[in-house]
């Protein structure tokens, strides 16, 4: 089987976000199952018209650029010579493929949609996130004056093979944004770990550790939030089972020049520190006390499954996939409020005054819950999921020639 994997923005790597981690991760489980996968991606990301990039083909490309109105006729021209040149170097230089999986539903799915039209095969889509930060959010918010977009996603949706959400919520909003109910399936995100901690050393308390906010650094993460609620801790001296207030570590990419000025105004800026965005974070979560998550939206969590995996709690965000791990992990009492930085401080407090014993256990049950999320489960999960539906495709496809 070869699957063609059409991605919008940067090429799927550990060395970016979350969401490419993942994905990056997925198409090594595809390949080790011998699966064949060939990924497009922008060419401004990839900075080469071929390359095998961290063991994954990747070609880089220049999508379409989305017409306003039906009226831009040069741009409609133009996109359309493009769309054209994809069809031309996928026949070229790809060969025959069995299905496409596109990520995120946004300008993708247009693409996705008219290649497995003109390729006569199953196309999926891979929901990347859900809320305010979600593929949906985005084309009803960002994408108001596309009209094209905006109306005809959801009328393409309805010819996708499947529709691949990360939770109940994802789930959700995909059926309310025209997905039949039968071609969603919820495959959750993967911890990407080569080698899991043993329970010896999740369960271990670091001594030292640092409090960790571990993630992009983007508006819908509310890092302004973390801040300001460590602020709180700090100026109010809370009783805490550790000898000194812990460090703040921030671990992520993205521009931290306004958080930086910010923690100069709130006097901590010799506590908190700004680590940048590294392709291994063991080290940092093997130091954590605990994880604090103050996003306003998720999907499936990348660094809070990778905390758990490490044994590390997680102080979270009231929102519905949070609320699912907290739950899960004994977690479920520091949870807090969007945008309510002083009860995350109190939060924060609460945690570090408990016993250790109550810190093993909650050590422990992030560790174990952890363990559902290896990602053979989720690899051999798309396999199962991909065989069926090429299958599937070539009977109907067989069945409908010998009716004509």
């Amino acid at each position: 089987m070869r699957i063609l994997s059409i991605l919008q923005y940067s090429p799927p790597s550990r060395a970016y976000g979350g969401a490419e981690r993942q994905l990056h991760s997925i198409h090594k489980g595809l390949l080790s199952r011998g699966i064949d996968v060939q990924v497009l991606a922008d060419i401004s990301y990839v900075k080469s018209p071929y390359q095998v990039f961290e063991a994954v083909p990747i070609w880089g490309v220049r999508f379409p650029a989305l017409p306003r109105s039906v009226l831009s006729f040069p741009l409609m021209i133009r996109s359309w010579i493009r769309l054209k040149s994809l069809l031309s170097l996928i026949k070229k230089n790809i060969g025959q493929i069995d299905l496409i999986q596109i990520t995120p539903i946004r300008e993708t799915a247009l693409w996705g949609f008219w290649l497995s039209r003109a390729l006569h095969v199953p196309w999926v889509g891979r929901i990347a996130c859900s809320g305010s930060y979600g593929d949906f959010h985005y084309i009803s918010k960002y994408m108001v004056r596309n009209l094209m977009v905006k109306k005809l996603i959801p009328e393409i949706l309805k010819d996708c093979s499947a529709a691949i959400a990360l939770d109940h919520e994802t789930y959700r909003e995909a059926v309310d944004n025209g997905v039949r109910k039968d071609r969603v399936f919820i495959i959750p995100n993967a911890i990407t770990f080569d080698e899991f901690p043993s329970i010896e050393e999740a369960a271990k308390i670091p001594e030292d550790g640092i409090l960790l906010f571990l993630g992009r650094i983007a508006l819908q993460k509310r890092l302004t939030d973390v801040l300001k609620a460590y602020a709180l801790y700090k100026q109010k001296k809370y009783k805490s089972r550790t000898k000194s207030s812990p460090i703040l570590n921030i671990v992520g990419g993205g521009d931290v020049s306004e958080l930086k000025r910010l923690a100069d105004r709130l006097g901590i800026e010799e506590s908190v520190k700004f680590c940048g965005q590294h392709a291994d974070v063991t080290t940092f979560l093997k130091r954590a006390i605990c994880m604090i998550n103050a996003s306003e939206s998720e999907g499936m969590p990348n660094a809070v499954l990778e905390a758990c995996a490490c044994g590390v709690p997680g102080i979270l965000s009231d929102i519905p996939i949070h609320r699912e791990i907290a739950i899960q992990t004994g977690m479920e009492d520091f949870l807090f409020p969007v945008g309510d930085e002083t009860r995350l401080s109190e939060r924060i407090s609460r945690y570090l005054s408990l016993e250790e014993k109550e810190v093993v256990q909650k050590r422990i049950r992030s560790f174990d819950f952890a363990q559902g999320f290896r990602k053979e489960r989720r690899d051999e999960a798309y396999c199962t999921l991909y065989d069926r539906i090429v299958k599937a495709y070539g009977l109907d496809n067989k069945e409908s020639k010998e009716g004509n």
